[in-house]
């Protein structure tokens, strides 16, 4: 993934130099005041808790956790994300011995957490810590702000991330035209995730990258499913390919299953079929990081994978395919109508029994013996039970291949 892969390793690497210098010097500032750990006067404290927290703010996709991963790297700090579910005793798991001395805390999305915990937390910690937010100016901060040093990563020019993905398309060996680079920079409104991934989409198992490659989000229609996949895994170009996919009415999650069901059943090769389970495997990443964050913004990423699909074919598989359902749904819907099922038998035989409805599960199987063993007859249950013929047939099947 060329965002792991080409991630920044040092400061110098980050494309904002006045943020990176501003974040050097804060983190040269704790390193000194841990240094002097127990020789601070007591009007000193305040000056160090301001130098111990930091404020990073900017938009999503700028290079936050970028500029964290290299400011770790470089002055050899152990990163620890604390959560709204650790963080009350946090501090306490950061004094267990690790392989590294050094500890960089960071809260991620921090207007999420409570603010009174986090104050606590800095009032305690004897470790760095930095906050990061896409809006500093967030009324939530106010009681923070005065406790931290704050720091924003400005959006990047499209000049800017235009000369990253130059780097990574001469790095990866991928033939394309400066007006595409600049194409997919400016779309990217200053957001380097997003670009790197409109990029990566754009050259899986490509080594030229034409114009009629790029994505291209519209949503006007809505198409049957399976006229949904066909039309992705015979897409020529990325842009059909997402055409397609967002004229499909279904959650990506979901999405992700039909595809997961039917890949192999598309698509032959060995390479082909290890290419399409990667971006699947990219697009499932994404929906994580939406569920622990919070932040919805990562369901273009999501979307851009799942469509990229398409292009991990060498050619188009012409020939007629019988794309499945996605056998967990199955599953899932025949546990669901079973649950229920059982659930209105035993609302039925619940007051001959004398017991709540919820505890004559159990006695299903006595009823489906009576039938098995000829004690009762269809009819007889159902004149006195009131069984319809479904509920019938269920408690048929019910013993199918037990041995009495």
């Amino acid at each position: 993934m060329f965002l792991e892969k080409y991630a920044p390793k040092k400061l110098d690497d980050i494309a904002e130099k006045t943020a990176a210098k501003e974040v050097s010097e804060w983190i040269k500032e704790t390193d000194s005041f841990g240094k002097e750990k127990g020789t601070c006067k007591e009007s000193d404290k305040k000056s160090k808790k301001i130098n111990m927290c930091l404020l990073l703010s900017g938009d999503s996709g700028v290079g936050k956790t970028a500029l964290i991963n290299a400011l770790a790297n470089e002055f050899n700090y152990e990163i620890l994300y604390a959560d709204k579910e650790n963080i009350e005793h946090f501090e306490s798991y950061t004094q267990m011995s690790g392989l590294f001395n050094k500890r960089l805390i960071i809260i991620d999305n921090a207007e999420n957490l409570n603010f009174k915990e986090i104050l606590n937390f800095i009032a305690t910690s004897k470790n760095p810590i930095i906050l990061t937010t896409t809006d500093a100016r967030n009324k939530k901060f106010q009681g923070v702000t005065k406790f931290c040093k704050s720091i924003e990563i400005r959006k990047p020019t499209y000049l800017q991330v235009s000369k990253v993905l130059e780097k990574i398309s001469v790095a990866e060996g991928i033939a394309v035209d400066k007006k595409i680079i600049d194409e997919i920079s400016k779309n990217a409104g200053g957001n380097i995730r997003s670009a790197l991934i409109d990029f990566e989409v754009a050259a899986t198992g490509r080594k030229k990258i034409s114009e009629s490659d790029l994505v291209i989000e519209t949503r006007d229609t809505t198409i049957d499913i399976f006229k949904g996949l066909q039309r992705i895994f015979k897409a020529k170009n990325l842009s059909e390919s997402m055409e397609a996919y967002n004229e499909i009415d279904e959650e990506p999650k979901n999405m992700l299953l039909w595809f997961d069901e039917n890949i192999p059943e598309e698509y032959k090769r060995a390479d082909e079929i290890e290419q399409a389970y990667y971006l699947i495997s990219r697009a499932d990443v994404f929906l994580g990081r939406i569920t622990n964050r919070q932040y919805w913004g990562f369901l273009r990423y999501v979307n851009k994978y799942i469509a990229g699909i398409s292009t991990a074919k060498n050619k188009v598989n012409f020939s007629f395919v019988r794309y499945k359902f996605p056998s967990f749904l199955l599953k899932m819907s025949r546990a669901k109508g079973d649950k229920a099922m059982k659930r209105e038998i035993g609302k039925k035989i619940s007051p001959f029994l004398h017991i709540p409805s919820r505890l004559s599960t159990p006695y299903i199987l006595l009823f489906s013996l009576l039938l098995k063993k000829g004690n009762m007859s269809e009819k007889e249950l159902s004149n006195a039970y009131k069984f319809n013929d479904d509920e019938i047939e269920y408690l048929k099947s019910y013993m199918e291949g037990v041995k009495i």
